[in-house]
């Protein structure tokens, strides 16, 4: 009987030795085979990179992916690493994860209303608001000289921060071209120059082939610019 226990107690101590072996050899011998435990080696620098050009890179060196956050910037492009944990060529073991940041691109901005203002402030406006001053482009227009009348993009338009935002700016109005009056009567030539906003001197000449009061000639020509007094004759009035 006394037998039978201690084969039993010898059976059960080697099956415990049996498995504590087991284990040992899976543990320092298996598992490091197939998952290279214990293993590390440079992190590659994804840094700038698009975000799938990274997966694959850090994938193929053995190590896992994991985004830690996306976030706005102002010098890294849409969609590619700002930043990595580990950092760039330290040391990690294979399978560790890779922890990234990407980028959403620029911050938004609201393009500002700078139509009705010099373009001195419409500057000033659009620096306030995280904008840059584009191209500026001057017509003739009734808004007073340097006033911008027009933008692009407009206003209200969500941008990235630090957009051109380009400008047409009023350059006055264009110069007055002379309106044909030969052959009027007086009063009407008058109220033409006056509603062209043009200065004018009368002189009468005698003439009794026309009515008097009828003009004869002017000077600019019809047509021409209008850069200094407009003269015009007319024909002689009746004493």
């Amino acid at each position: 009987m006394r037998s039978s226990i201690e084969h039993l107690t010898a059976l059960a101590l080697g099956a415990v030795l049996a498995a504590l072996l087991g284990m040992l050899t899976l543990d320092l011998v298996v598992l490091p085979v197939i998952t290279k435990h214990g293993k590390s080696i440079e992190v590659p620098d994804v840094t700038d990179r698009p975000l799938e050009e990274a997966r694959k890179i850090l994938s193929e060196k053995g190590f896992r992916v994991r985004i830690e956050e996306e976030r706005y910037d102002p010098y890294v492009p849409k969609g590619c690493i700002i930043s990595q944990r580990p950092e760039p060529f330290s040391k990690a073991k294979l399978g560790r994860r890779i922890y990234l940041v990407v980028s959403k691109g620029r911050p938004l901005r609201e393009v500002v209303d700078v139509c009705g203002v010099s373009v001195r402030q419409a500057k000033l406006r659009l620096e306030q608001a995280g904008l840059r001053l584009g191209e500026m482009k001057e017509v003739p227009s009734s808004v007073p000289k340097g006033v911008v009348i027009g933008q692009a993009p407009k206003a209200g338009t969500e941008v990235p921060e630090g957009t051109r935002v380009d400008l047409i700016v009023s350059s006055g109005l264009g110069p007055k071209r002379m309106p044909d009056l030969v052959g009027m009567p007086l009063e009407e030539a008058e109220e033409v120059l006056e509603r062209e906003g043009l200065p004018f001197r009368v002189v009468q000449v005698p003439d009794t082939t026309y009515l008097p009061g009828t003009v004869l000639r002017q000077e600019p020509e019809a047509g021409a610019k209008v850069e200094d007094e407009v003269m015009i004759w007319v024909s002689g009035l009746p004493p």
